[in-house]
Formats: C-alpha cells, structure tokens, sequence
C-alpha cells in the first residue's frame, strides 16, 4: 500500500533511474568514440584501408547502413577492436576481490 505521496516518489525513483541510465550510456559512447579517434589517429594506414573498404562498397554518395555491415569486415573489425582495446568497464579479470 502507498503512503501518502508515494506516487510522487515513485515518479521521482523512475526519474532519476532513467536519468542515471541516460548518463551511464552517454559516458560510454563518449569514452568508445575517443579511444577510436585515438586509435585512427595514431594508425592511419588502418584508416585509409577501412576508407577504402567504405568507398568499394558504399560509394560516396551515400552514408553506410546497418544492412551494409556483412560488407564490411574490415570496419566492423575496427568497431570491435576498439570496444576490446579500450573497455568502458572492467572485464571479470580485472576485477579484484577483497
């Protein structure tokens, strides 16, 4: 049974629920897309492959769609690689406990 004004702080818990998820995924989109640029930045002989393999397959009149990603290993290799190399979160092995 509620008590009085329990709508109101059930309202307030799915606010902020939704606001901590929001920032939590904001957070790592943010840290994945800046290990990538770190990462093409510093490899650009992986860039040029990946905007070759980009060009071959979607031209350059359009953007790529996810109905594109079979034909391109290369990038999606890239996407994966940076979501290994620089994880947002610790994986089980890095995890210690006391």
């Amino acid at each position: 049974m509620l008590e009085q004004g329990g709508a109101n702080a059930d309202k307030e818990v799915i606010k902020n629920s939704a606001a901590t998820a929001y920032v939590a995924g904001e957070y790592s989109t943010v840290a994945s897309t800046l290990a990538f640029i770190l990462a093409i930045v510093n490899y650009p002989e992986v860039q040029r492959k990946a905007q070759a393999e980009i060009d071959r397959v979607v031209g350059t009149d359009r953007l790529p769609t996810f109905q594109d990603r079979e034909s391109l290993p290369y990038v999606m290799a890239i996407c994966k690689e940076t979501l290994r190399w620089h994880t947002v979160v610790p994986e089980g092995g890095d995890i210690h406990w006391f």
